[in-house]
């Protein structure tokens, strides 16, 4: 969880462990990570996560986020693990705006609802790196 940790401030830009304590507490078997190990590539066995991605029930449907990975092959491998558990049930994702996941979900079915835009009104101290941020587990937790 420490490496998650890690990962997720240089994502997100903040310490967020409560919520992905809790996250990862409440659906443990819907909680994955990639390492350099087990992503086919001889020359790299670090075992430092190159991605990751939650999921939860909710009300309606199951939600992805966060997925955060460090390369496109990275994500669609979380991504394809996490569909293949969640098959035949209803899945959200809330994808960053002008974001490689957009047309990777989109080849898996998903149909965009409605967009999100990352904004801030003054300084903004803690941007973190969108660019790692695949999904967020919703708007109010990133």
């Amino acid at each position: 969880m420490d490496a998650i940790l890690d990962m997720d401030r240089e994502a997100f830009g903040v310490t967020r462990e409560p919520v992905l304590r809790r996250l990862a507490g409440d659906c443990p078997d819907l909680c994955w990570m990639a390492t350099a190990a087990a992503i086919p590539n001889p020359e790299s066995k670090s075992q430092k996560p190159e991605g990751y991605l939650f999921a939860r029930p909710g009300a309606n449907a199951y939600f992805i986020g966060p997925w955060v990975a460090r390369c496109a092959e990275t994500a669609e491998l979380l991504l394809r693990v996490c569909l293949e558990k969640l098959a035949g049930r209803r899945v959200f994702v809330d994808v960053p705006v002008n974001h490689p996941a957009r047309p990777m979900v989109a080849r898996h079915g998903f149909k965009a609802q409605r967009p999100f835009t990352r904004m801030w009104l003054g300084c903004n101290d803690w941007p973190g790196n969108v660019s790692l941020t695949y999904g967020i587990a919703d708007p109010a937790k990133g």
